[in-house]
């Protein structure tokens, strides 16, 4: 027998090992423990924020920037404040690292070769830097890689082969679905990719890079055959949403859209989890690659009430202000009630799925209350995830950060 074909078996029974130690999304379980809020002395962000930046540096959670309305609720006009504190949780309890070098929230976060990457965002006002924070001989040092060439917010992000991806969002304040990226191989400038083809761009969506088969056949060795699959890294893009804009209503997006690598070109892989029951989406909500071929999403607004509420103040933008229709009374009087609600009646997504990007195909891990968020962030550290504040309704923010182990 040639060499070649005792390395090919030998590769072979490997490969076959290495794949039965592989969970299937049917074997995971999942653990949900609260870990320390950010405490009082560290002032108004102990309270509290949404879209903070979040990584992991020496293996403690970072949290960086965030907002919220610290004295006033956002129903009685009160305003928001953006944070510039650089906040680390280790062994001992939180410390502050440092500042960002202004308030930001709204942005997104990159981890990588040790480094944590924040890109965009905004305050009062739009932003298109790009932050990187990394500890040189325990002093964190901070530094920028090249700007965006147009401002972004409330867009996705993350690491794809070496590249940051960054998609939908806010470009210069217009809803885009532009996806651009950066070699950071090569950081010279930014690069538009293919343009994901929903109209009226995608709003506070999610972006998640993970691995995907893209080739099976069998293979013969020794007589008999061996199942061959080959797989590589995939860009798939969950939730948000396309805000109400002239004579076209809001919609939330159900959909998964991947890119596919051979064509060069976005492709609706799957549908939403339950379209045609309790509404729940992942607009706001999070996600994140877990395993080789997972994704674990979380949190969201529900659909209906979400485009109800958008679509009723495009409405009422339009609607002459001495009008006095039924619709437009209904209209008025709802909106006037609409921040004043329980945290119930907005019905945030409380479910945990897991998508499986070789089947696309979903698995319930369960619902837990205190999933119902909008405006999160999360981070993983292995398998271990952390899951930082958010809105348990429009502008309450929770102090609570929740680690999750997935077993």
């Amino acid at each position: 027998m040639k060499l070649n074909t005792y390395l090919l078996l030998l590769f072979s029974v490997i490969l076959l090992a290495c794949n039965s130690e592989k969970k299937s999304a049917e074997e995971f379980t999942l653990t949900w423990e609260e870990v320390q809020a950010v405490p009082a002395s560290f002032g108004d962000i102990s309270k509290g924020v949404s879209a903070a930046f979040v990584g992991i540096l020496d293996d403690n959670l970072v949290v960086a920037g965030g907002c919220n309305f610290p004295d006033v609720p956002a129903a009685e006009g009160g305003k928001k404040i953006f944070y510039k504190d650089i906040l680390m949780l280790d062994d001992f309890g939180w410390k502050k690292l440092g500042e960002l070098p202004e308030a930001i929230a709204y942005g997104v976060s990159i981890t990588y070769d040790d480094k944590l990457i924040f890109v965009g965002g905004q305050n009062d006002n739009l932003l298109s830097t790009v932050y990187v924070l990394e500890f040189e001989d325990d002093v964190l040092k901070l530094d920028t890689l090249p700007s965006l060439p147009f401002t972004f917010d409330n867009g996705a992000g993350c690491l794809h082969e070496n590249k940051i991806v960054i998609f939908g969002g806010n470009q210069n304040g217009i809803a885009v679905s532009d996806v651009w990226s950066l070699d950071l191989e090569n950081p010279d400038s930014w690069q538009k990719e293919s343009t994901l083809p929903i109209e009226g761009g995608l709003v506070q969506p999610i972006l998640v890079s993970q691995s995907r088969v893209f080739s099976k056949n069998t293979k013969e060795v020794l007589g008999g055959e061996i199942y061959v699959s080959k797989s590589m890294p995939q860009l798939f893009a969950f939730g948000g949403f396309s805000p109400a804009v002239d004579g076209r209503s809001a919609q939330v997006n159900q959909a998964v859209w991947s890119f596919n690598h051979q064509s060069l070109a976005w492709e609706k892989v799957a549908e939403g989890v339950n379209p045609n029951e309790e509404r729940n989406s992942f607009s706001g909500g999070v996600g994140i690659a877990v395993e080789d071929s997972l994704i674990l999403l979380l949190g969201g607004v529900n659909q209906q009430i979400f485009e109800e509420a958008l679509n009723r103040n495009l409405y009422l933008s339009k609607a002459d202000e001495n009008a006095t229709d039924t619709v437009t009374q209904k209209y008025r009087k709802e909106a006037a009630e609409y921040m004043y609600h329980p945290a119930e009646w907005y019905r945030f997504n409380d479910e945990v799925w897991l998508y499986n990007t070789n089947s696309d195909s979903w698995k319930l891990l369960g619902k837990y209350p205190q999933a119902a968020l909008a405006g999160a962030s999360i981070v993983a550290d292995d398998n271990v995830i952390y899951v930082v504040n958010g809105e348990l309704k429009p502008g309450i923010r929770t102090p609570k950060i929740w680690k999750i182990v997935l077993e």
